[in-house]
């Protein structure tokens, strides 16, 4: 075993319990072991201890042993880095030098590696991963995929035994997450590097991991293969990939497709779905006053770096529009902008029929509430609960409204008294959602709302959104790479790319037209003229469930 934890348990300093409770596990040489679970569950602190982050570089009390390669892990001192590699979520956060060449040779050095052996590393990292192209590419020019298999490629040239990666997808769109996974999987199959893989969107792994572990409250909930683990995760309403829905198989046994193609194979024996489909998507709202108009609107980052385009678009009160595109397509910056943060170099921005960089601070707090895609920017206090009044002391509210259904709905209630920075990912921007939240806007600018959560909180921040435009008449704009999520709740869907809307529609047409600008089932039921509308797994169930049963016949 290269990995092995034996009654391992740790819990952050002033935390009343464990986020770790004496977990028992190993892992063989060569095993890619994929760790998913809710939001809070231990995936990152697990992923701490076994890259040997936690307890040296982490306040907090561990127990129990945690040993690689047959020695204890605290053992190995910075030897350790030689063999075992971490990669975080966010890859820019983890650039630390000027080009590719610079922040691949770095690590090596700083390890002293000999000058011959760096550049033998360098040669064979570089080739494998495709990265010689961009050796002397400044690394604030990369996308984001580029960038995640820079710090892929600058953690292999120093630790070729072992990779712990924290959802190193999740920053990415999905073009881009899935060239990253090909080179995790190749890393773990052509190479035999052994991977400990935190994930909460399965869709990209599962069907190539050796092993899934769920977590459920610092424990392990589930050690199984992974097609065993989907039947357990469908039963306990855990993670799963979108296309995982039961098909009948020839022999009579339950087929449980984890990728498009396994998905396409399972439907093409049904029968054809009669018109009309069954999973409509959400209903537009009646016209409305607009909130929202923008003519002409240009923007650049200094004298070569032009970020929108001629942006025309008009959002009416009510409504829910979804901004889809590519990493570095202009979404963040038009959220921006409509926020007054940003303000256009020509053409007019208006929100409540006003230029948003005039409206007053605490009338703009009250009414625009917006979420960045670092939830680390909106945390600046002691605890989470500092940090919700603290918002509505901001906006000139009363700071003992009754907040409780929120903070219920969010599943933030029970970190009130934690310390931001001491949480997950996912609660963090649960946290920062709240916050912007508790003040009751009237519109809604999110960027990226859905990273870091499981399919349990997506679906309950589907509802909730659902519920604040339909209770209030709330506007939200929201910037997604997560198509599903933009199929389930938007009305309306706006491509961007290089700074332009270059589409935009019901979320259906704009998807279902797509070839990789779409979603697991848009894939697999591409051509199927009986299946237009299908573009969720929610609405594939709906769907298909008729056609289910004739198929199996009387039970």
């Amino acid at each position: 075993m290269i990995f092995e934890l034996d009654n391992v348990s740790f819990s952050y300093p002033g935390s009343d319990s464990p986020a770790l409770d004496r977990i028992d596990l190993r892992v063989a040489r060569g095993q890619c072991l994929l760790v998913t679970g809710e939001s809070g569950s231990g995936k990152s602190t697990l992923a701490r201890v076994m890259g040997g982050l936690i307890p040296e570089f982490q306040g907090g009390e561990l127990s129990g042993s945690v040993r690689f390669s047959d020695r204890a892990l605290a053992d190995w001192g910075t030897g350790l880095r030689r063999h075992v590699g971490m990669v975080f979520q966010d890859p820019e956060r983890q650039i630390i030098a000027s080009t590719v060449r610079r922040e691949i040779a770095t690590g090596m050095e700083n390890l002293g590696i000999p000058r011959g052996e760096m550049r033998r590393s360098m040669a064979e990292v570089t080739g494998w991963l495709g990265l010689e192209p961009l050796l002397d590419r400044h690394c604030h020019e990369l996308s984001g995929g580029e960038k995640q298999k820079t710090v892929i490629g600058a953690i292999l040239a120093m630790a070729q035994t072992a990779l712990v990666l924290d959802e190193p997808t999740s920053q990415l769109d999905p073009m881009a997450a899935a060239e990253v996974f090909e080179v995790l999987r190749r890393l773990n199959q052509d190479l035999g590097l052994t991977l400990i893989l935190i994930e909460q969107h399965l869709d990209g792994c599962l069907s190539w991991a050796s092993r899934v572990v769920a977590l459920d409250h610092g424990r392990v909930a589930c050690d199984l293969p992974p097609r065993d683990y989907a039947r357990w995760a469908l039963d306990h309403g855990a993670n799963i990939p979108q296309t995982a829905i039961p098909f009948p198989g020839p022999d009579g046994r339950t087929l449980l497709p984890l990728t498009v193609p396994e998905a396409r194979a399972a439907i093409a024996s049904l029968p054809p779905i009669p018109a009309p489909c069954p999973s409509a998507p959400p209903t537009p709202p009646s016209p409305q006053k607009t909130v929202i108009r923008a003519r002409g609107a240009h923007f650049a980052y200094g004298h070569d770096r032009e970020a929108l385009r001629g942006i025309d678009i008009d959002v009416s009160r009510g409504e829910i529009l979804c901004l889809l595109g590519g990493n570095g397509a202009g979404k963040s910056t038009l959220l921006a902008m409509l926020l007054g943060l940003l303000r256009p170099n020509s053409g007019e921005i208006s929100v409540f029929g006003k230029d948003p960089a005039v409206i007053p601070p605490a009338e703009r707090l009250r009414r625009i509430g917006y979420l960045s895609q670092n939830p680390d920017h909106h945390l600046a206090h002691e605890t989470v609960a500092e940090e919700i009044a603290f918002s509505r002391t901001l906006a000139n509210l009363d700071g003992s409204a009754e907040l409780q259904p929120l903070l219920d709905r969010l599943h933030v209630a029970p970190l009130a008294h934690r310390h931001p920075h001491d949480l997950s990912a996912g609660e963090r921007r649960r946290v920062a959602l709240a916050s912007t939240l508790a003040t009751d806007p009237d519109l809604l600018l999110l960027d990226e709302p859905t990273r870091g959560l499981s399919e349990r909180m997506r679906a309950a921040l589907s509802n909730l959104l659902a519920d604040l435009v339909a209770g209030r008449r709330r506007t939200i704009i929201m910037a997604t790479q997560d198509f599903e999520f933009a199929a389930d709740i938007a009305h309306r869907a706006a491509l961007m790319f290089d700074g332009e809307i270059v589409a935009s529609g019901p979320p259906g047409d704009i998807l279902e037209q797509g070839l990789f600008f779409s979603t697991a089932w848009g894939r697999a039921l591409r051509g199927r003229s009986d299946c237009r509308g299908i573009l969720t797994r929610r609405q594939a169930h709906l769907a298909f469930a008729p056609r289910l049963t004739e198929t199996q016949g009387p039970s």
